[in-house]
């Protein structure tokens, strides 16, 4: 397919979501509710418990829209209106963010009969502090970029990618460029911005769904904190400080903003208030390639030049509708166009011998694992050979068997991760700096009862790391799923100092298995003498 037939799919595909989502919120039910005033687009809400965050929805002739934001939460609600009905009695529900998918689809019709930005292939040298040369070579390149130009960065894990953009940033912003940060997700987000001076650094953003250190930068909290009222419970008291303050607090929100050289925000976020008439010089938007070439569009929008970080090699955006969504990821898109790339090539986060493998089989040696690296391990002593931390990774072997259709779950692998994590705990590793993945949703609920250490499928923690990952295959018959290229890397590098990978020997007896990549991890462990059997121990 050409860029005009892919993004003309991709709208498809959104339309047919939002209608989805839409019959989704009208069908599960309303509640009881009164708008008791607004001013502007701020208005309090009598009704039951709702947290800070939530979306609010209103039925109207049996058809659902959206109403708001809930900022305050109490007696009285403060919400921040999307639209602004009459006030008086509403049949509210809690709803999905259609307004996202109507972003999305203008911004395409928009690029239908628009420029698609140009990709860059001149590449700068340079040499900047705290910088390896990669990074240098990146931030340079990002920073001589020609208005309308596009570098894409691949940028596996490891790697450096925060710290490129984050400093790349900052130079821009010393030299008088404006920056947006961006990404899908507001930890990646959180992660640039966290190493920048609130001075002059910016997030922009739902303060409840930003992470604890980046709270100094959030906008709105700055806000909130400035404009206080005394009695939140009393509905005659908000109503009149929203009449007397609402415009005053707009006012002070958009000369912070305006007043920040360097802002972050997610990619949705990008495109309304208070963002909605920003503009800036440079665009960074990391993890690209788990975005919908949509929701980079509306950052992109907002910029002259851009720079997508990215790596191909982990998962594809996420849709509702469970279809391949590779060929919509945003790095992917823009790198068919002209497959011209800079690379990210030293990691630095897990042991050499973990990250070994990803850089054997799936970056095909375009990354190394910097020297610093063989000195990441465990610092505990155990008898148990599964926890001995000059075997960073482990292979070990459960006689498990597989139950369910489609998602499946693994009785005797979930015991054993269990096991393994209070051991681990028992000697000194923190709960906290424990994870556990799997590539199958019913394998995490049943962990997930069974342990309070952190528990996700491997999709759910693309972009994490954590000091131990034990990764529970699952699947013994067929391990496709388990084994995706995509979802084996993300599983294999989100851990830094011990890799636990629990799966059943036998399903190497058959064929189709053994072409697998698992049962190339298999190996790789069998090679470093890291492949353990229940009766060894």
């Amino acid at each position: 397919m050409n860029t005009q037939e892919i993004l003309l799919k991709l709208r498809d595909t959104l339309e047919n979501e939002r209608r989805q989502l839409k019959k989704e919120s009208e069908s599960k039910g309303t509640f009881d509710g009164e708008l008791i005033a607004s001013r502007g687009n701020i208005g309090v809400i009598k009704t039951r418990k709702i947290p800070e965050g939530a979306l609010l929805g209103y039925l109207d002739n049996d058809s659902a829209h959206e109403l708001g934001y809930v900022i305050r939460s109490g007696k009285f609600h403060v919400v921040k209106l999307i639209q602004n009905p009459e006030p008086g009695e509403l049949k509210l529900m809690e709803m999905e963010n259609l307004i996202s998918y109507d972003l999305q689809i203008n911004i395409i019709d928009y690029f239908l009969d628009s420029e698609l930005p140009k990709i860059c292939t001149t590449f700068v040298q340079g040499e900047i502090s705290g910088l390896d040369e990669y990074q240098s070579k990146a931030a340079m390149t990002s920073l001589n970029l020609e208005d309308g130009g596009l570098l894409l960065i691949i940028g596996p894990p490891g790697t450096g990618k925060t710290s490129f953009i984050s400093k790349a940033a900052k130079i821009a912003s010393d030299e008088g460029m404006r920056v947006l940060i961006s990404s899908h997700t507001n930890r990646a987000v959180d992660n640039a911005i966290e190493k920048l001076n609130p001075e002059y650094a910016v997030r922009v953003g739902n303060p409840f769904k930003i992470s604890r250190n980046v709270q100094k930068h959030s906008l709105e909290k700055r806000i909130r904190d400035k404009f206080t009222v005394e009695n939140e419970s009393d509905a005659d008291e908000l109503i009149e400080f929203i009449s007397k303050k609402s415009r005053l607090i707009e006012r002070e929100m958009i000369k912070t903003l305006n007043s920040a050289s360097i802002v972050g925000s997610t990619l949705i976020k990008s495109a309304i208030y208070p963002m909605n008439e920003q503009s800036f010089d440079l665009v960074f938007i990391d993890e690209s390639s788990q975005a919908l070439i949509s929701a980079a569009l509306l950052a992109i929008q907002k910029g002259r030049k851009y720079v997508l970080v990215g790596d191909p090699y982990q998962l594809s955006p996420v849709l509702r509708c469970r279809m391949d969504s590779s060929k919509f990821s945003a790095f992917s898109f823009f790198y068919s166009i002209k497959p011209c790339v800079l690379w990210l090539r030293n990691h630095y986060r897990s042991n050499a011998k973990i990250i070994g493998f990803s850089e054997k089989y799936i970056y095909k040696k375009q990354i190394k694992a910097h020297e610093s690296c063989k000195n990441i391990k465990l610092n505990i002593s155990s008898d148990n050979p599964i926890l001995n931390p000059d075997l960073p990774i482990v292979f070990l072997c459960v006689d498990g068997t597989e139950e369910g259709k489609g998602s499946k779950l693994n009785r005797k692998e979930a015991e054993m991760t269990v096991k393994l994590c209070d051991e681990l705990i028992t000697h000194g590793v923190n709960k906290r700096d424990i994870g556990i993945v799997t590539p199958y949703v019913k394998q995490k609920e049943l962990i997930k009862e069974l342990t309070d250490v952190e528990v996700n499928t491997v999709d759910g923690f693309q972009g994490r790391e954590k000091d131990v990952i034990i990764y529970s295959l699952t699947a013994v018959s067929d391990l496709r799923f388990a084994s995706n290229p995509r979802r084996l890397n993300v599983a294999v590098t989100r851990a830094r100092k011990k890799l636990i990978v629990i799966g059943n020997e036998k399903s190497f007896v058959v064929p189709g298995n053994r072409t697998k990549l698992v049962y190339y991890l298999y190996n790789y462990a069998k090679e470093e003498n890291a492949v353990i059997r229940m009766h060894q121990l």
